[in-house]
């Protein structure tokens, strides 16, 4: 990961010029870099559902499909 490294270029920037704007863009990457986190982790985290949730109707509904095809015959 080169993260680290953009942030410590980041923060060396921080010292030399003013210090105000540099520090509110460590901030917003920081932020920036939390969001994209989170975001990826509930992507994941929906996906597993989706497929727990879809493997347990497709259980279902071939239960049911048995129950009915055996009353049948």
């Amino acid at each position: 990961m080169s993260l680290p490294g953009v942030v410590q270029i980041v923060i060396v920037e921080v010292e030399e010029e003013e210090e105000e704007e540099e520090v509110v863009v460590v901030v917003v990457v920081v932020v920036v870099v939390v969001v994209v986190v989170v975001a990826v982790v509930v992507v994941v985290a929906v996906v597993e559902v989706v497929e727990v949730v879809a493997v347990a109707v497709v259980a279902i509904t071939v239960d049911v499909v048995n129950e009915v095809v055996q009353q049948h015959h």
